[in-house]
């Protein structure tokens, strides 16, 4: 692990992992480090948005240090678990609080930042988010900067990719309410656009991931109503082992997911069953761009896995706050307007440009998962 980087357990600082002082050292840097804070799901099912998201801005952290920092002084990372928890969530802001950070990478899920946002206001700090979409976050003057557009544009547009291209017509749809403020305005934009063109809802299963242990008895039924797709706004984790469940049971149905669950674990877990599938996200695997091909091979060569788009939003997070941080001499007083006032960034897969409200507008694309990967079949408009 960089030595700077260090892993905090939300509410118990003195379990701090100290910072290695003798990384004071790195060449172009000095005086003391920048303190900024990570805030996502490091352990259990949503871990994989959580993980990829910290080692994204891990690789940030370490270039802009090795390039001589922001305004000469290091980047110091503070990595915290929430475990998609709100009580551990409260209890994390509190504790970057009293580390003095100067902002907080994160939430990486829209039921931690709709939780946490007014508490975070309370302790001066700015949030920016790679990955929260929720609807409930946008056009609002706060504290909150995120890298993702809301969700209901690429829902919709995975439901009618599914009619015209697809031929689907009866859908069974599973929502989590875990995360419900991402998940349920996800499911009713896609319902919406599903029953405006033409398609039927066969089935629409709400439920908490955290009370099921078992997704078998959810696939036989499934099996029974015979739809021509299922549409999960679940975790990876959990969109794969219902994936399994519904292979195992001889089921073929059409798999439509959302951003969510296409990560890196759902391509590991699901195997062979989630072959096929098709999801609506905000990110192009198959990006072309040569700053976007270079960060893919060095963060397979730094954590040997390939990024998801948790890593690469988080990644973003990061080098825009070194930005911004630039601007106001590393001091959290005068971030939010030193953010609005960036204009256009240069990201990884496209520019980014904050609104007045620290929305972002990105184009999406459907994909499709294919030999193990995911595949881009056409894009979507923002």
């Amino acid at each position: 692990m960089s030595p700077f980087v260090r892993l905090a357990r939300s509410g118990r600082p003195s379990l701090f992992l100290l910072l290695v002082l003798c990384a004071l050292c790195l060449p172009g840097c000095q005086g003391n480090p920048i303190a900024i804070g990570f805030l996502g799901p490091l352990q259990g099912k949503y871990s994989d948005l959580g993980v990829q998201g910290r080692n994204g801005a891990m690789l940030a952290v370490e270039e802009i240090n090795a390039e001589g920092g922001v305004a000469g002084r290091p980047l110091l990372l503070t990595a915290v678990d929430d475990a998609n928890d709100e009580a551990k969530a409260v209890a994390a802001i509190r504790t970057l609080g009293r580390q003095e950070v100067t902002a907080v990478i994160g939430p990486m899920t829209s039921v931690v930042a709709v939780t946490v946002l007014p508490l975070a206001a309370e302790e001066g700090l700015t949030l920016i988010s790679p990955t929260v979409s929720s609807p409930y976050l946008s056009g609002k003057k706060d504290n909150f900067y995120r890298l993702t557009p809301d969700t209901p544009h690429e829902c919709a547009a995975l439901a009618r990719f599914a009619l015209t291209k697809r031929g689907v017509r009866d859908v069974a749809v599973i929502t989590d309410l875990a995360n419900a403020a991402y998940t349920v305005p996800c499911a009713d934009n896609f319902i919406s656009e599903l029953h405006a063109a033409g398609g039927r809802v066969l089935a629409d299963i709400r439920l908490n991931s955290a009370a099921v242990g078992d997704w078998k008895p959810t696939a036989a039924e499934l099996a029974r109503l015979g739809p021509d797709a299922v549409f999960g706004v679940l975790s990876g984790r959990d969109f794969a082992s219902l994936a399994r469940d519904l292979h195992h049971q001889g089921t073929r149905t059409l798999l439509l997911g959302s951003m969510w669950s296409a990560t890196q674990e759902l391509l590991q877990t699901g195997g062979l069953s989630v072959e096929g599938a098709l999801f609506s996200l905000n990110y192009d695997d198959n990006n072309p761009l040569p700053r976007f091909q270079a960060f893919k091979q060095r963060f397979e060569r730094r954590f040997g896995t390939p990024p998801s788009f948790a890593a690469c939003f988080s990644y973003e997070a990061v080098m825009v706050l070194a930005r911004a941080l630039e601007w106001t001499r590393g001091s959290r007083n005068g971030l939010p307007e030193a953010l609005s006032a960036l204009g256009k960034v240069e990201g990884v897969q496209s520019p980014l440009v904050f609104d007045e409200y620290g929305d972002v507008s990105r184009r999406g694309f459907i994909v499709e998962v294919k030999d193990g990967g995911f595949k881009t079949l056409e894009s979507i408009e923002p």
